[in-house]
C-alpha cells in the first residue's frame, strides 16, 4: 500500500485518474462513457455555445489512441499497451474515440484486460534498460509484442507490412489491413 486510503483520496493526481481496466467493475459500458465527449464548465463570464463546448471537450474528436493514453480517461494504459490492445481489437489508432461501435468497445475492453494481465504476468515490458527490484527484465515485448517495435515487419495476422506513424505525439505501429 502506497499510503492510507484517506490520504490517496485527497491527492489531486489520484483523484483525476480514470478507472483501471483491470478493475472487476470495468466493462465496455464504462469505457463508452469515458470516451463520450464531456462538457466543460465555463468559468469566465462569456458563455460558450454547445458546439464550442463540444469542440473544447477533452475527448471530442480525439483519436482512440489519444483517449487511451489520457490517464484521466483510463488509468495505467501506456503507449505499448494502447498499440497492442488496439491491434488485438482490430481498431485503427487514428479513429475517433467517439466513433467506436458496441462490438468494437467490447473487443477493446477485452483486449485491454488481456494485454495488461499478460504483461503483469510476464514482468512488464522492458523497452530500454528497466529492471524490476530483483534485477529482472520484463518479458512482455519479447514474448508477446504483435505490433509495438515491429514497424516494417509483416503483420502476424495477415502478412501486410506494419506501418509507423505518430498519434497523440507518440510513435504508433499498426496494420493498415487488420485495423479499421
Amino acid at each position: 500500500k502506497l499510503a492510507p486510503t484517506n490520504e490517496l483520496d485527497r491527492d489531486d493526481f489520484v483523484a483525476r485518474l480514470g478507472p483501471d481496466p483491470l478493475d472487476p467493475d470495468f466493462d465496455w459500458r464504462l469505457l463508452r462513457q469515458r470516451l463520450q465527449p464531456r462538457k466543460i464548465s465555463v468559468s469566465n463570464k462569456r458563455s460558450k455555445s454547445e458546439a464550442d463546448s463540444k469542440k473544447d471537450s477533452p475527448t471530442s474528436g480525439r483519436s482512440i489512441k489519444a483517449a487511451l493514453l489520457d490517464q484521466e480517461t483510463l488509468a495505467g494504459v501506456g503507449n505499448i499497451y494502447a498499440d497492442e490492445s488496439l491491434f488485438m481489437a482490430c481498431i485503427n489508432p487514428r479513429r475517433s474515440a467517439s466513433s467506436l461501435t458496441v462490438p468494437e468497445l467490447k473487443r477493446l475492453t477485452e483486449a485491454l484486460r488481456e494485454r495488461l494481465t499478460c504483461s503483469i504476468n510476464d514482468g512488464g515490458s522492458t523497452a530500454r534498460n528497466y529492471v524490476d527490484a530483483l534485477g529482472l527484465r520484463g518479458e512482455f515485448l519479447d514474448l508477446h509484442a504483435q505490433v509495438y517495435g515491429r514497424s516494417g515487419q509483416a503483420c502476424l495476422k495477415c502478412g501486410s507490412k506494419l506501418e509507423k506513424t505518430r498519434v497523440a505525439g507518440r510513435g504508433t505501429v499498426f496494420c493498415p489491413k487488420c485495423q479499421k
